[in-house]
């Protein structure tokens, strides 16, 4: 793709205009970026967030490991230590998935608790205001 780059000409009141008018989308671009490292930190402050991640990287652990050895057994082929072993973790793997999806579907409501397309909109329009 080609790029035509063209000099404008201008006067220095458009000059001054337009340099002022990007100083301004700065400050609020600064602000914003302000503004979600704040509520970023207070999500993951959250005390029902930690706990969702610590439950997620429980289940997302004992998935992996119970898959890992369903693996070394299906190499094997021994119908019994697989049932012993469907016994010892009385777990699914359905059961697993299901949880992790859940735990996916309640951080996804803590996201929009915190931050929206729509919250930063507002946002930027009290900023554009105030400058």
């Amino acid at each position: 793709m080609h790029t035509l780059r063209l000099k404008l000409k201008l006067t220095r009141y458009q000059y001054n205009l337009l340099n002022h008018i990007f100083f301004i989308a700065y400050k609020i671009y600064v602000k914003c970026v302000k503004y979600t490292q704040k509520q970023i930190r207070k999500f993951e402050s959250d005390k029902n967030y930690k706990h969702n991640k610590y439950l997620y990287i429980k289940y997302k652990n004992k998935l992996s490991e119970y898959e890992k050895l369903l693996k070394d057994l299906d190499k094997e082929t021994n119908k019994k230590a697989k049932s012993k072993l469907k016994k010892y973790y009385n777990l699914n793997i359905k059961d697993l998935n299901k949880k992790l999806k859940e735990l996916q579907i309640e951080r996804n409501e803590l996201i929009e608790k915190y931050l929206t397309k729509s919250d930063l909109e507002k946002f930027v329009k009290l900023q554009q205001h105030r400058l």
